[in-house]
């Protein structure tokens, strides 16, 4: 329901702009030689507003969100001697629903078998409405039938859309229909576990951390089973939906940490930044890119799809190329 009112707003918006548009080139055709100079100035000056209203509301709704940037990070773990350059395609808010349908995952799909990564992660948020929306991940099988593919959840696989949320009972548990579709097209659900992943770069670990947002006060001794447990001479990733884990102390345990969650804001303008206020406790610094910590390092990626309204701009839906020296 949500995403219907955010539509009819943006329609109302574009609908009006394109009559006051229409009403100022009538007077101006009718008025023209009538109209003092200034009057002229006047009215054509509030013409080019509502052109640039329309403008940027056309192209920030129905252009740049289906404008892929597949963006390349490289990332230095010094973990061992070797130079290796291990290919990791992050994937997170894919937001399968009504705003991003197959088509669009299959472009993706496209992207990911241009790219021939060594192993595909997804980062929670993978839908947006029903359970029943995952199913419009199907064609990303194209990909994840060929490369070893990983994923958790966010807070949109329970509901929740704060932190106080879980605690008022006000959460759905979407998680099993997920789980289901993604072992139908070879996608591993590693919530709240631990792998050894072996590439042909070599070896490494690979946790996932449940939403936070969910049982929260579970995350800290989860984070430290699942950091104390491995042999310590192996790279160790985390994956995490929201940023905001690394305020957990056994976070520092995780040489790499791969996020989401805050979609960079969505609407962003140059020089200032996000407009929208970040959804974590970690606040506008960390809304998107990446970060040395003080014991690892930390990538918030903005994700390829959108939750609020259908609109981005200024921030293109990312699929992340991160290479990894182990």
């Amino acid at each position: 329901m949500q995403h219907i009112l955010w539509d009819y707003k943006i329609l109302s918006i574009l609908a009006l702009s394109l009559l006051t548009i229409y009403l100022i080139a009538g007077h101006l055709k009718r008025r023209w030689r009538y109209d003092s100079r200034r009057q002229k100035i006047l009215i054509i000056s509030l013409g080019a507003f509502f052109v640039l209203i329309f403008g940027f509301i056309f192209y920030g709704s129905f252009i740049e969100p289906q404008w892929i940037q597949t963006k390349t990070i490289p990332i230095n773990l010094n973990n061992t001697e070797k130079n290796e350059s291990l290919k990791i395609v992050h994937l997170t808010d894919l937001h399968a629903g009504p705003y991003k349908g197959p088509g669009y995952y299959k472009r993706v799909a496209k992207k990911i078998l241009a790219i021939n990564p060594d192993l595909i992660v997804i980062t929670g948020d993978s839908v947006l409405g029903s359970a029943k929306n995952i199913e419009y991940l199907t064609p990303l099988k194209e990909a994840t039938a060929i490369y070893p593919t990983y994923a958790i959840s966010g807070n949109h696989e329970y509901n929740l859309s704060i932190p106080e949320d879980f605690f008022a009972g006000r959460f759905t548990d979407k998680t099993e229909t997920i789980k289901q579709l993604f072992a139908s097209i070879n996608i591993s659900y590693i919530d709240n576990q631990t792998k050894l992943i072996q590439t042909k770069q070599g070896q490494l670990y690979l946790s996932g951390i449940r939403e936070i947002w969910y049982e929260p006060d579970t995350v800290d001794s989860e984070l430290t089973r699942m950091g104390g447990s491995i042999n310590h001479d192996l790279p160790h990733l985390l994956l995490a939906h929201n940023p905001e884990v690394i305020m957990k102390p056994s976070a520092a345990k995780f040489d790499l940490i791969l996020s989401g969650h805050t979609h960079g804001g969505q609407i962003r303008l140059p020089l200032i930044g996000s407009l929208a206020s970040m959804p974590t406790k970690l606040g506008r610094y960390y809304d998107m890119g990446f970060f040395q910590l003080e014991k690892n390092q930390l990538y918030i990626s903005k994700g390829l799809g959108e939750s609020g309204p259908r609109a981005r701009l200024f921030c293109r839906p990312e699929l992340t190329v991160l290479e990894v020296n182990l």
